[in-house]
């Protein structure tokens, strides 16, 4: 990381996830007495206009993860662009919104394009309803809207600035180019390109920055496939600032809703005023591994250097940016794209991300989860979830096509589960609504349940939260023959505490200090990370991960000299019908013939907790006060490849 840099973090919170569409949402400060803003959101098809309140705004002491009261303040047909701006100059903040759009852009309703202001009532009348609505004026396929001046009761006058030089213009941004006194200037993005237009000496006038996406020779301006036609030219586009420079660069989305990120920077003045060359810096051809959030932050603008981070790995229409968090931060809002019709994307839920490396202006906030390395394992401290007001999120490797990662999630908060997502609970619990899953809350083997979930959104305990691992699939399932061919990856970062820290591998059992007895044996340990509590260094749990080839038998043991309760979850089952055996009975003789009760473990499942519980469902403790197993073993079955499972080895003498 070059100096100076810093790298990109944010938290993750839900605070509307009951939608049934996704479209815009807008950056909303109720009033000039408000230092912290909450949201506009709507949608297209639901035609649902709702201010989403920061519990910050009006709740001592509260944190963004409470809830996010909702208010419909209008409903139209097909909402499109929002503002948000004081229309009266009494301090409270109306909202402007263009509607009745029609279906498609190529379907626009001709008698529609209208433009209305919504009145803020102030908050003493926030639960009276929709807001006064107020037509100023319309126009056809009308899709985005600045605010200007307004001072007119009646519809109000329009000034047509330009209908001869743009077609499809998507986009239009607001800059004070001169200062915070001088008059506004406009990025538009348009099939044409990206084109700054000014006002000048009574004229309006136009810099054309750069083409965008290059016209290909099929495209033609009259097709009408796909739905909303041929697309080349620019979608949206913004200026960053690089200290007292306003237009520093121009970023932009290539063409219309984009398919490559791209800056100009200026290259120097030509006869025509600055000249300005086009980088494009990540070409998007669609979902799969490019679908998230990215972050870009300028390296090396004479050259168009950038860096690039993945922030969030789901999809967003549009994001907000505000201080959100109240402690001077930029924050993010995000909403999930979902119109019927057009894209749909599952669950169109709107997050807060909360900026976690920023300096705070007010606040110093501690990092919630503080990797380290210890005795050539990964060690993590972890906040507590009652002192954390957002989710946060730290990886730890990637290992049989599952991206590994540690979660902390605030007392009542969100938790998102993906589809094939993995999630087991350390400490805390999750629920459904109806089930609860918390970190030793299966029944006794042999009972196995999976780790994924069939609800896509779970809530966190209201009064502890959790901890939680989660695994993310990143390739297709498969199995492998040998250990060594087991895909891992160590993408634990300690370079903050000057630490490089070393990639983990699965080791033969037999080089181990203990593992004499498995000579020869197709058994491998990769171990591992342990994870504590930062305010008392109170051990948690550990987890290590093991591999077995075709009918091994990993040796049986009842953990007399340990002190943990232990369970596994199953990564691939390459044996077929490999998995955890129990002996039937007290007394192991290793020179007879023994009977186990024995489970296949299939895939993102675990099994029940082994050792013996007393009536209340404790655990039975031995000798030394170790907690007390059965005779047990993982055996591998027999098929060709080998079993790769984790263990997760809890604390026994904490409240879990």
């Amino acid at each position: 990381m070059a100096p100076g840099i810093l790298e990109p973090s944010f938290g993750r919170l839900v605070i509307d996830e009951k939608r049934s569409d996704g479209y815009w949402v807008e950056t909303f400060h109720f009033s000039n007495q408000e230092s912290v803003p909450g949201i506009i959101a709507s949608g297209l098809v639901s035609g649902n206009v709702e201010f989403l309140d920061n519990p910050l705004a009006t709740q001592e002491g509260a944190d963004p993860a409470s809830e996010w009261k909702k208010y419909v303040i209008a409903k139209f047909d097909s909402p499109v662009g929002v503002v948000a701006c004081d229309v009266t100059g009494n301090g409270l903040t109306d909202v402007v919104v263009c509607h009745d759009y029609g279906p498609f852009m190529l379907e626009c309703n001709m008698a529609g394009g209208w433009i209305t202001w919504l009145e803020n009532p102030g908050r003493d009348k926030l639960d009276a309803g929709p807001w006064k609505e107020r037509k100023i004026g319309r126009w056809p396929a009308m899709h985005r809207i600045k605010a200007g001046h307004f001072t007119q009761r009646n519809e109000w006058p329009r000034e047509i600035v330009d209908d001869e030089h743009f077609t499809v213009i998507h986009e239009v941004t607001v800059k004070k180019l001169d200062g915070p006194d001088g008059i506004d200037s406009m990025l538009i993005s348009s099939r044409e390109g990206t084109t700054l237009l000014y006002y000048d000496h009574g004229n309006w006038k136009r810099d054309l920055i750069g083409i965008g996406e290059p016209k290909e020779p099929r495209q033609s301006p009259t097709s009408e496939s796909p739905g909303s036609g041929d697309h080349w030219g620019t979608g949206c586009a913004d200026s960053g600032c690089v200290g007292g420079d306003p237009l520093a660069y121009i970023a932009t989305l290539d063409p219309f809703h984009g398919t490559a990120a791209c800056v100009y920077t200026p290259t120097k003045q030509g006869p025509r005023g600055t000249e300005w060359k086009r980088h494009v810096l990540d070409p998007q051809p669609g979902p799969g591994p490019n679908k998230g959030m990215m972050y870009y932050k300028a390296i090396d603008l004479e050259k168009g250097l950038f860096a690039k981070w993945k922030i969030s790995e789901e999809s967003s229409a549009r994001i907000a940016i505000g201080n959100f968090g109240g402690n001077g931060k930029l924050d993010m809002v995000s909403v999930r794209y979902n119109v019927a019709r057009y894209y749909e994307e599952p669950q169109p839920i709107i997050t807060l991300h909360l900026n976690q490396f920023a300096e705070s202006s007010t606040t110093d906030d501690a990092a919630a989860i503080v990797p380290t390395f210890w005795d050539n394992e990964g060690l993590v401290y972890l906040a507590r979830p009652t002192e954390v007001r957002s989710a946060q999120r730290l990886p730890l490797m990637e290992i049989a096509n599952f991206a590994l990662s540690i979660e902390i999630h605030p007392k009542g908060g969100k938790v998102d589960v993906e589809p094939g997502h993995g999630i087991k609970v350390l400490y805390g619990s999750v629920s459904d609504g109806q089930d609860v899953r918390s970190a030793l809350g299966v029944a006794s083997f042999p009972e196995i349940v999976p780790v994924t979930s069939n609800n896509t959104m779970l809530t966190a305990n209201e009064e502890n939260g959790a901890i939680l691992l989660r695994l993310v699939p990143i390739a297709e399932a498969a199995t492998w023959k040998t250990a060594q061919e087991v895909p891992v990856r160590t993408t634990f970062d300690t370079s903050n505490i000057g630490v490089n820290f070393p990639e983990l591998q699965f080791r033969k059992v037999e080089e181990l200090w203990w593992g004499a007895d498995f000579k020869g044996v197709d058994f491998y340990n990769l171990s591992g990370f342990s994870f504590r509590f930062q305010d008392e260094k109170t051990h948690i749990a550990h987890i290590q991960f093991w591999t077995a080839g075709t009918n091994v038998d990993c040796g049986m043991h009842n953990h007399s000299g340990n002190m943990f309760q232990e369970v596994h979850v199953c990564l691939s089952l390459g044996t077929r019908d490999g998995g955890m055996s129990r002996l039937e009975g007290d007394e192991y003789d290793p020179n007879a013939t023994n009977c186990f009760e024995h489970i296949s473990t299939p895939p993102l499942y675990e099994h029940g907790g082994m050792w013996y519980r007393d009536s209340n469902g404790n655990p039975i403790r031995g000798k030394n006060n170790v907690v007390a197993y059965p005779w047990h073993k993982w055996q591998g079955g027999s098929g060709p490849d080998v079993d790769v499972w984790m263990a997760i080895e809890f604390n026994p003498n904490i409240k879990l």
